[in-house]
């Protein structure tokens, strides 16, 4: 019912007529760091939310214990719990603030890069649809996403 869409979906879900891999990185607090405690503190999403399987299936898979700390449905407040030292969490590079510590591979944690950002239009869309996709993947692909 949708003319023209803007989705994150795993990689290869949804075919689009255009789309880039997002990049994720894993952030802790910068003043209240939880990444060492046991079990590992984390902030996410509500169930099926984004990132949640990931963060979840890389702590299992470093063979660390988890616990869920803190869940919300905005970005703001996973940002705002990672800061205040509530957990970890895995978030597009530019949701991390100065607030947060960007933590890696030299952590045990593994790169997760299944997510990618695609414009959906029908393929019988109207002109106007189709130019207003054309101008939108310009913009997204002079922003560097």
């Amino acid at each position: 019912e949708l003319d023209l869409i803007l989705l994150k979906q795993k990689r290869n879900s949804r075919e689009g007529v255009a789309c880039w891999p997002e990049r994720l990185q894993w952030i802790d607090s910068a003043s209240s760091p939880t990444f060492e405690l046991d079990p590992v503190p984390i902030v996410t999403f509500p169930p099926r939310g984004l990132y949640r399987d990931d963060i979840i299936s890389a702590i299992e898979g470093m063979g660390r214990r988890w616990r869920i700390s803190f869940t919300s449905s905005s970005l703001s407040g996973i940002q705002a719990a990672v800061a205040d030292g509530m957990g970890v969490s895995l978030l597009p590079p530019r949701a991390a603030t100065r607030e947060h510590r960007v933590l890696g591979v030299e952590h045990g944690l593994p790169e997760v890069d299944s997510y990618e950002i695609v414009i959906v239009h029908r393929p019988t869309a109207d002109t106007m649809v189709k130019a207003l996709a054309e101008v939108l993947q310009q913009l997204l692909a002079a922003g560097g996403i």
